[in-house]
């Protein structure tokens, strides 16, 4: 996949960007296993240097289907690379291109560029149509001489003079419903524990609560 982009900005600098991405995805399900896993490497220019960023993702799962409410154990995790060549033309941050709208929670606080993350989880199902889902989630900045970026690759917050890189973590419940083939109802609440590195740099980061509600019908 490539894209061409002439306003592209990142922590240092913006211009003319052009970047190919290629990937793999590999999963399946072996017993009571589950796994999905992805790489991605990116290549290409800006401005007047080259693109050389890359990104792993995996989501494991074990389902204890002998057991009541036949709880699923999981662990969601993924990094996205960074900028390191802080005062030199080259580029290595990682973009998304064009992801989901809840790439990490359904808030979109923050996206997968210069990121590092950890996610075990909890699901429980109430039958087939209903689930609850418990998860607890950290966040690090994967450079120093980088910073966070939003969902659409825009920069949030800028690399500051601290080395921290701990963001935070959150803590999210959702629930899911599938009231017929055609709806499905959901209930989401997750609050983010600001960290070190957003307390460190202005303006000084908060905590978050986020709840959303929402029923879909497809046809």
């Amino acid at each position: 996949m490539g894209i061409h982009n002439k306003t592209a900005t990142y922590a240092n600098e913006s211009g003319k960007e052009s970047r190919q991405t290629i990937g793999t995805r590999l999963w399946g399900v072996r017993g009571a296993w589950d796994s999905n896993t992805e790489f991605v490497g990116q290549t290409g220019t800006f401005v007047d240097g080259y693109i050389l960023a890359w990104s792993a993702a995996t989501d494991t799962g074990y389902t204890l289907e002998p057991v009541p409410l036949q709880p699923r154990i999981g662990l969601r995790a993924g990094v996205a690379s960074g900028g390191h060549d802080k005062h030199g033309p080259n580029l290595q941050t990682f973009s998304p291109l064009f992801p989901t709208g809840f790439y990490f929670n359904q808030a979109i606080l923050n996206g997968p560029l210069n990121e590092m993350g950890v996610h075990p989880n909890l699901t429980l199902h109430m039958g087939k149509s209903i689930a609850l889902n418990g998860e607890w989630g950290w966040f690090w900045r994967q450079s120093t001489s980088d910073g966070i970026y939003g969902l659409g690759s825009n920069l949030l917050r800028p690399v500051g003079t601290t080395k921290d890189t701990y963001e935070g973590s959150q803590a999210q419940v959702t629930f899911d419903w599938q009231l017929d083939a055609h709806a499905h109802f959901q209930i989401n609440y997750l609050h983010f524990f600001v960290g070190s590195y957003l307390k460190d740099t202005l303006p000084v980061g908060k905590d978050v609560d986020f709840v959303t509600t929402s029923i879909q019908y497809l046809f």
